[in-house]
């Protein structure tokens, strides 16, 4: 989504827990962040503190099959609450690197070797050539918001955006999800408009309930969630799942 402190970061960290409790392991979160991201920080450290330009100036050895399957782990960041990884974004202020169209594709070609699963979170501009390069290969597009005008406004304008490149099939199969973040909203009879609007443009709406840890805007530990929070992403998951099943029905 276009608009910063829309939920994107920790959606990405909360499904890809859900999904790597579910299928032990096989999940990669990837901050396809241009520059510089955040699920680096809404994440727990690994062993090394390497990034996506990290991999990026070693590709050419998994390109070549000169690296193993464990070597990629030393790229990632681990997370052991969740069971997943994570391919932070560029963390060097100092560092001009960005990640365009072809750095996007490389990486993408290595990655989905080594995982059955990625979650992919975006920077905030939908024109940025990273985010235009994710999109031929999303197979479920999850458009996180709040219940405020600029958040609702800017996932409006992102849903038309892609509509009008082409993409309806994508955005009619994509899914809604609002965090709830404990502020100030907007009258209900104008949350019930939305809703009714976004329902109508996706596959549906989740909720994410207000949770403690998440608000707290730190690294974010899956166990340390709320019940009620872990069971809400792993409804998540199973719309998602729903999802690739659904794109797999009209594949075959």
């Amino acid at each position: 989504a276009p608009k910063g402190a829309a939920g994107k970061t920790p959606t990405v960290v909360g499904v890809s827990g859900a999904f790597g409790e579910v299928r032990a392991g096989g999940v990669l979160a990837w901050d396809n962040n241009e520059t510089l991201g955040t699920l680096g920080i809404r994440t727990q450290p690994g062993r090394y503190n390497t990034t996506a330009i990290d991999l990026l100036e070693r590709i050419h050895l998994f390109e070549s099959g000169h690296f193993s399957r464990g070597e990629i782990g030393g790229f990632v960041r681990f997370q052991e609450s969740g069971r997943f990884d994570v391919l932070v974004s560029d963390e060097d202020p100092r560092r001009m690197a960005t990640i365009g169209k072809s750095e996007f594709e490389r990486l993408h070609r290595v990655v989905k070797t080594f995982y059955s699963l990625l979650a992919i979170d975006t920077g905030n501009n939908p024109r940025a050539e990273n985010f235009l390069a994710a999109l031929p290969w999303t197979d479920v597009l999850v458009v996180p918001l709040q219940w405020t005008q600029d958040s609702v406004e800017s996932a409006g304008r992102l849903i038309a955006q892609l509509n009008e490149a082409g993409y309806t099939s994508l955005t009619r199969r994509a899914i809604t999800v609002v965090t709830k973040k404990g502020g100030p909203e907007a009258d209900p009879k104008q949350i019930a408009h939305w809703k009714d609007w976004f329902s109508q443009m996706t596959s549906g709406i989740y909720e994410i309930p207000y949770d403690r840890h998440l608000a707290e805007g730190g690294a974010i530990t899956y166990s340390r969630l709320a019940e009620p929070t872990r069971q809400a992403y792993l409804h998540l998951a199973g719309g998602i799942a729903k999802g690739f099943n659904l794109l797999d029905g009209s594949r075959s």
